[in-house]
């Protein structure tokens, strides 16, 4: 019986450092939100950066050719990248999560079970 009840002090740690963990160390909102709204996957994101720093160098160039203005504001547009978690790194953290949380309640319920037969040994 010693040896059980090392096992579930343990088993409930255990249980209680993996919540702490799946809450902390998956970013489930980012994640959802970037699969719900279709974010690009990694490459077209890439790609979408590569075409907005030569199209802000194009422009500045053609800037620099031209009369000299003071302020050239007209090169540099409010939202020229991609902000955000990609779709391929989102979907690969939700999988990655709902592994996490799958392998958790499996031991949650196992040390439960532990406990329950734990209770009933030592009432006879």
């Amino acid at each position: 019986m010693d040896w059980q009840l090392s096992v579930f002090r343990l088993g409930m740690l255990l249980c209680v450092i993996g919540a702490f963990v799946a809450v902390t160390q998956f970013d489930i909102i980012d994640s959802a939100v970037a699969v719900w709204n279709h974010n690009p996957s990694t490459q077209e994101a890439a790609a979408a950066n590569d075409a907005a720093l030569e199209a802000k160098r194009t422009c500045l160039s053609a800037e620099k050719k031209s009369r000299i203005k003071e302020y050239p504001s007209g090169c540099y547009p409010a939202d020229t990248a991609f902000k955000g978690l990609t779709r391929d790194k989102a979907l690969a953290n939700v999988e990655r999560f709902l592994v996490f949380a799958l392998i958790l309640m499996t031991g949650t319920i196992l040390v439960v079970m532990l406990g329950i037969r734990m209770a009933r040994e030592s009432r006879v």
